[in-house]
């Protein structure tokens, strides 16, 4: 097939040009790449989504840990707080009833010691505390898988 500026045009070329241009779509091959880069990267998000949930966990817990501990300062120093005692607390760490109660704070007195250095604490009340997060939470002996201790120094 000649045309007017006199060059030859083969029919296989023409009918290929011809109907990529009626028809402007993505080979199967492209799809198929696209798919491949856009799950790849799904995934990759998919994979740093339980890392975050437990950072974030972690840093609630520990927040609502300084409002427990700061609770259970001010209750030694008013006298209110009851050493050997296991207090319970709301997600944002104020006391609560146990059947409502997301956290729980075993308070143990220390009996004796010195603080670093060797000096006694006289007039200082050494306090463990240890807060824990329920299901679970803290038994009688104290100990829990996931309790965070803390020894509080309050003024007597």
């Amino acid at each position: 097939m000649v045309n007017d500026k006199n060059y030859v045009i083969l029919p296989i070329a023409q009918s290929f040009w011809s109907r990529r241009g009626a028809r402007a779509a993505f080979t199967l091959i492209e799809v198929a790449i696209s798919l491949g880069i856009f799950s790849f990267a799904f995934i990759a998000i998919l994979g740093v989504i339980p890392s975050g949930l437990r950072s974030m966990r972690d840093s609630i817990d520990a927040t609502a840990g300084a409002r427990i501990l700061q609770g259970v300062e001010a209750g030694l120093r008013g006298k209110g707080a009851a050493t050997n005692a296991t207090i319970y607390f709301d997600e944002s760490g104020s006391p609560t009833s146990q059947s409502g109660s997301l956290y729980t704070a075993r308070v143990t007195l220390l009996s004796g010691g010195t603080l670093p250095g060797g000096t006694p604490f006289s007039g200082l009340m050494a306090v463990s505390v240890k807060v824990s997060r329920l299901p679970g939470g803290i038994t009688d002996s104290g100990t829990s898988s996931n309790a965070r201790p803390y020894v509080l120094w309050v003024k007597q």
